[in-house]
């Protein structure tokens, strides 16, 4: 021991892997104290699914709605997506869609304008754009997901998350022990000096 704590190399490693166990043992401390572990498995993937659809959704909407606005077929069309859609005009009336009641996972409807006209004030100023095209895309996330996306990559950590919930458990604690046994030794090592 005496050999240890007059080496420098040694109180350099200690000094470098109590600063790395403290950083991942703080980390653990976070994910579990974000109560990741505690609720219920769908509930958290609910919550991880909706969070990513209301990035997700908006965007996929417009682009299927200018699509069809140009008239030209989406890309979406093609069937390596994670999701069907459904366009229809302000009355409701079904324009396009490739969803044929498939099971799906979730859905959520996004309004999309074109061809916007002014709105005036009295004064002549611009206060506002109004579409004169409007058109409501629904989509739907697939059940089973078939492409490399921002949904399936989220899934897909939130499922090994899960899946090591007793592992960051046991790295914490084991993270606390390793960080007081480095901390001992630093101070019986500034003791012989």
């Amino acid at each position: 021991m005496k050999n240890l704590t007059h080496s420098l190399a040694a109180k350099i490693t200690a000094v470098f892997l109590i600063t790395l166990t403290a950083i991942v043992t703080f980390i653990m401390g976070l994910i579990i104290a974000a109560d990741i572990y505690t609720g219920a498995y769908t509930g958290t993937l609910k919550d991880v699914r909706e969070r990513v659809m209301d990035d997700y959704i908006p965007g996929i909407a417009q682009n299927i709605a200018s699509y069809y606005y140009n008239g030209e077929e989406p890309f979406e069309a093609a069937g390596d997506v994670n999701y069907y859609y459904t366009i229809s005009d302000s009355e409701g009336g079904l324009l396009k869609s490739n969803y044929e009641g498939q099971k799906t996972q979730y859905s959520a409807s996004v309004s999309c304008g074109f061809n916007y006209k002014p709105i005036f004030s009295n004064n002549g100023i611009i206060i506002e754009y109004v579409p004169t095209v409007e058109y409501k895309v629904t989509v739907y996330i697939k059940d089973d997901l078939v492409s490399n996306d921002r949904m399936s990559t989220a899934l897909y950590w939130m499922g090994i998350a899960y899946s090591w919930r007793y592992a960051a458990i046991f790295i914490g604690g084991a993270g606390l022990l390793v960080f007081f046994i480095l901390l001992v030794f630093l101070f019986c090592a500034a003791g012989y000096r």
